[in-house]
């Protein structure tokens, strides 16, 4: 559980770093580790995004994609999700 709520933080750091005001709070769930977005880009919003650990990697769960693991590649779909009106 402590390593979940670790890697998502540290994705989020180095995925907002110099970009805007973004707020969100972390919401523990049983196997899931839920970010309640309320601001983007200085924008107020509601939106949750879920993580997970599967095998050792943090990977996103996406409504339009299902489960994506995060890595350099697989980032857009961070973006897609974050800034995808549902």
């Amino acid at each position: 559980e402590y390593m979940l709520e670790k890697e998502v933080q540290e994705f989020l750091n180095k995925s907002f770093l110099d970009l805007g005001e973004f707020s969100y709070e972390l919401e523990k769930d049983e196997e899931f580790l839920i970010v309640n977005f309320t601001e983007i880009f200085s924008s107020k919003v509601e939106k949750e995004i879920m993580f997970k650990i599967i095998d050792d990697s943090l990977y996103l769960h996406s409504t339009s994609f299902g489960f994506k693991k995060l890595i350099r590649d697989n980032i857009k779909f961070f973006w897609i999700e974050l800034l995808s009106e549902y």
